[in-house]
């Protein structure tokens, strides 16, 4: 391109979607500071003067082109992340949803019994207005939902055991003092290092089968 020197070249290749990641290289016979840097503004990977070596040239683009191969792979890499990310996002609004929705209860709580999720479902078996209304009144004191003081404890030390549990069923309190009949089934939750992070389950009321 005679009606372009190699600056203009450079930034041109930068300005296109198309070559704006190919590294660019100046070979140059002037040495000028102002030149260099010129060089680098425009988008230069390298700026190398002569007279040079055919030797250092090749190591410098070999160089340079194993520096692009591993931005391409990082920025693959990034861009699978962030898909894996927004498919997360969208699993977990889909749970989330059908969480909320579910006509059974539904929770998630601690290795210590505290709830760290409850549905509306679950609310409504409870006789709680709402799910914060329930974890806020029942968080600091599970072990008093069951009628039997020991139940809790039980019902830790079988899914512990196994990992899942179900139709543990149990007699437990509802906000207005009322007794009722739950049935149970949990199973424990654990990350992609096999590390514990929470038990997860269902609930029923099955009192009027006990009747």
């Amino acid at each position: 391109m005679p009606e372009m020197d190699g600056f203009e070249v450079c930034e041109r290749l930068k300005a296109d979607p198309l070559t704006h990641d190919i590294p660019v290289l100046f070979l140059s016979g002037s040495t000028a500071y102002e030149d260099k840097i010129r060089g680098f503004d425009t988008g230069g990977a390298d700026y190398i003067t002569k007279p040079f070596q055919l030797e250092e040239v090749l190591a410098r683009v070999e160089h340079q082109l194993k520096i692009h191969a591993l931005q391409r792979r990082l920025t693959q890499q990034n861009e699978n992340f962030q898909k894996e990310i927004q498919s997360r996002r969208m699993t977990e609004s889909l749970y989330r949803d059908m969480f909320d929705r579910a006509v059974d209860g539904m929770f998630q709580s601690s290795a210590h019994g505290e709830y760290i999720a409850v549905n509306a479902a679950l609310a409504n078996i409870y006789g709680y207005s709402s799910p914060v209304a329930m974890m806020q009144a029942t968080n600091s004191m599970q072990n008093q939902l069951y009628v039997d003081g020991d139940r809790h404890h039980k019902f830790i030390t079988e899914i512990n055991s196994t990992g899942t549990l179900a139709n543990f069923e149990s007699q437990v309190y509802r906000q207005d003092g009322s007794i009722i009949w739950i049935s149970e089934s949990a199973r424990m939750v654990y990350d992609t290092g096999d590390k514990f992070l929470y038990y997860e389950g269902t609930v029923r009321d099955i009192t009027h089968y006990k009747q």
